[in-house]
Protein backbone atom coordinates (compact mmCIF):
# COMPACT_ATOMS: atom_id res chain seq x y z
CA UNK A 1 0.00 0.00 0.00
CA UNK A 2 1.38 3.39 -1.02
CA UNK A 3 1.85 5.95 1.76
CA UNK A 4 0.05 9.27 1.30
CA UNK A 5 2.35 12.21 0.69
CA UNK A 6 2.88 14.74 3.47
CA UNK A 7 1.33 18.15 2.74
CA UNK A 8 3.80 20.98 2.22
CA UNK A 9 3.71 24.74 1.65
CA UNK A 10 6.26 26.63 -0.45
CA UNK A 11 8.07 29.19 1.74
CA UNK A 12 11.13 31.35 2.05
CA UNK A 13 12.46 31.63 5.61
CA UNK A 14 14.68 34.59 6.54
CA UNK A 15 17.09 33.83 9.37
CA UNK A 16 19.74 36.10 10.94
CA UNK A 17 22.52 34.48 8.87
CA UNK A 18 20.86 32.93 5.81
CA UNK A 19 17.73 32.59 3.68
CA UNK A 20 16.25 29.12 3.18
CA UNK A 21 13.72 28.38 0.43
CA UNK A 22 11.86 25.11 0.33
CA UNK A 23 8.71 23.24 1.24
CA UNK A 24 7.45 23.52 4.81
CA UNK A 25 5.96 20.28 6.12
CA UNK A 26 2.53 21.26 7.50
CA UNK A 27 -1.09 20.26 7.35
CA UNK A 28 -2.24 23.87 7.83
CA UNK A 29 -3.63 25.66 4.79
CA UNK A 30 -2.37 29.07 5.97
CA UNK A 31 1.20 29.83 6.96
CA UNK A 32 -0.02 32.23 9.67
CA UNK A 33 -2.04 29.42 11.29
CA UNK A 34 1.00 27.17 11.36
CA UNK A 35 3.44 29.76 12.76
CA UNK A 36 1.03 31.18 15.34
CA UNK A 37 -0.05 27.79 16.65
CA UNK A 38 3.38 26.28 17.26
CA UNK A 39 5.39 27.37 20.27
CA UNK A 40 8.59 29.39 20.05
CA UNK A 41 10.75 26.47 21.16
CA UNK A 42 9.46 24.16 18.43
CA UNK A 43 11.24 23.40 15.20
CA UNK A 44 10.01 23.49 11.62
CA UNK A 45 11.01 21.07 8.89
CA UNK A 46 11.73 22.17 5.34
CA UNK A 47 12.29 19.65 2.56
CA UNK A 48 13.63 20.09 -0.96
CA UNK A 49 15.28 23.27 0.34
CA UNK A 50 18.20 25.42 -0.71
CA UNK A 51 20.09 28.02 1.29
CA UNK A 52 21.84 31.25 0.38
CA UNK A 53 23.69 33.88 2.37
CA UNK A 54 22.26 37.36 2.93
CA UNK A 55 23.99 38.59 -0.25
CA UNK A 56 22.16 35.99 -2.35
CA UNK A 57 25.12 33.63 -2.83
CA UNK A 58 24.18 29.92 -2.73
CA UNK A 59 25.70 28.00 0.16
CA UNK A 60 26.77 24.41 -0.48
CA UNK A 61 25.12 21.97 1.91
CA UNK A 62 24.99 18.18 1.79
CA UNK A 63 21.24 17.85 2.43
CA UNK A 64 18.07 19.48 1.17
CA UNK A 65 16.22 18.80 4.44
CA UNK A 66 16.45 21.54 7.06
CA UNK A 67 15.36 21.84 10.67
CA UNK A 68 14.78 25.43 11.76
CA UNK A 69 14.14 26.69 15.27
CA UNK A 70 10.97 28.78 15.19
CA UNK A 71 12.40 31.39 17.56
CA UNK A 72 15.16 32.16 14.99
CA UNK A 73 12.77 32.94 12.13
CA UNK A 74 12.81 36.68 11.35
CA UNK A 75 10.45 36.53 8.35
CA UNK A 76 8.51 33.81 6.57
CA UNK A 77 7.32 34.51 3.03
CA UNK A 78 4.43 32.40 1.76
CA UNK A 79 5.34 31.47 -1.83
CA UNK A 80 2.43 29.09 -2.35
CA UNK A 81 0.19 29.92 -5.28
CA UNK A 82 -3.10 31.53 -4.32
CA UNK A 83 -5.89 29.02 -4.84
CA UNK A 84 -8.75 31.46 -4.73
CA UNK A 85 -10.52 32.90 -1.75
CA UNK A 86 -12.99 30.57 -0.07
CA UNK A 87 -15.72 32.17 2.00
CA UNK A 88 -16.24 30.63 5.39
CA UNK A 89 -19.67 30.41 7.04
CA UNK A 90 -18.07 32.45 9.87
CA UNK A 91 -16.92 35.34 7.64
CA UNK A 92 -19.76 37.52 8.93
CA UNK A 93 -18.17 37.24 12.41
CA UNK A 94 -14.75 38.49 11.26
CA UNK A 95 -13.78 41.97 12.37
CA UNK A 96 -13.06 44.45 9.63
CA UNK A 97 -9.51 45.78 9.78
CA UNK A 98 -8.00 48.92 8.30
CA UNK A 99 -5.08 48.48 5.89
CA UNK A 100 -2.06 50.54 6.92
CA UNK A 101 1.09 51.00 4.84
CA UNK A 102 4.17 50.09 6.90
CA UNK A 103 7.93 49.87 6.72
CA UNK A 104 9.51 47.54 9.28
CA UNK A 105 13.08 46.82 10.29
CA UNK A 106 13.61 43.20 11.28
CA UNK A 107 17.27 42.35 11.85
CA UNK A 108 19.11 43.10 8.59
CA UNK A 109 15.87 43.17 6.55
CA UNK A 110 13.52 46.01 5.64
CA UNK A 111 9.95 45.00 4.79
CA UNK A 112 7.45 47.29 3.06
CA UNK A 113 3.82 46.25 2.80
CA UNK A 114 0.37 46.53 4.34
CA UNK A 115 -0.47 45.70 7.94
CA UNK A 116 -4.08 45.30 9.00
CA UNK A 117 -5.12 47.03 12.23
CA UNK A 118 -8.36 47.20 14.16
CA UNK A 119 -10.33 50.37 13.28
CA UNK A 120 -8.92 53.33 15.19
CA UNK A 121 -5.83 51.46 16.39
CA UNK A 122 -2.51 53.25 16.17
CA UNK A 123 0.55 51.68 14.56
CA UNK A 124 2.42 50.88 17.83
CA UNK A 125 -0.44 48.44 18.59
CA UNK A 126 0.99 46.22 15.86
CA UNK A 127 3.99 45.35 18.04
CA UNK A 128 1.72 44.57 21.00
CA UNK A 129 -0.43 41.93 19.32
CA UNK A 130 -0.65 38.57 21.08
CA UNK A 131 0.25 36.53 18.00
CA UNK A 132 3.92 35.65 17.46
CA UNK A 133 3.88 36.24 13.70
CA UNK A 134 2.17 39.27 12.16
CA UNK A 135 1.02 39.08 8.53
CA UNK A 136 2.07 41.89 6.20
CA UNK A 137 0.36 41.64 2.82
CA UNK A 138 1.66 42.85 -0.56
CA UNK A 139 5.05 42.87 1.14
CA UNK A 140 8.53 43.01 -0.32
CA UNK A 141 11.92 42.71 1.35
CA UNK A 142 13.55 45.91 0.14
CA UNK A 143 17.17 44.83 0.47
CA UNK A 144 16.60 41.54 -1.38
CA UNK A 145 16.47 42.23 -5.15
CA UNK A 146 14.48 39.08 -6.03
CA UNK A 147 11.73 39.80 -3.50
CA UNK A 148 8.30 39.63 -5.15
CA UNK A 149 5.18 41.02 -3.45
CA UNK A 150 3.59 38.34 -1.27
CA UNK A 151 2.32 37.81 2.26
CA UNK A 152 5.20 37.87 4.73
CA UNK A 153 4.84 36.76 8.33
CA UNK A 154 7.00 38.93 10.60
CA UNK A 155 8.25 37.58 13.92
CA UNK A 156 6.80 40.20 16.30
CA UNK A 157 9.62 39.79 18.83
CA UNK A 158 12.24 40.58 16.16
CA UNK A 159 10.80 43.95 15.02
CA UNK A 160 13.45 46.59 15.65
CA UNK A 161 11.48 49.56 14.31
CA UNK A 162 8.38 50.36 12.31
CA UNK A 163 6.93 53.42 10.64
CA UNK A 164 3.57 54.04 9.00
CA UNK A 165 3.02 55.23 5.48
CA UNK A 166 5.16 54.75 2.41
CA UNK A 167 8.52 56.44 3.06
CA UNK A 168 10.02 58.45 0.21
Amino acid sequence: MKEASTPTKSVEIYLPSAIVRGSLVTRHDRLSNYLNLISEDNVSSLVEASVRDLNGNPLPVSSSDFTIYTSEILLAADLSPMVGFRHSPLDHQRLQKEPTAVLLGIGPFWVRGTAHLMPGAELPRLALLKQNFIPVTDATVLNQPESEPCTILVNRSKIGWLVGGQPK
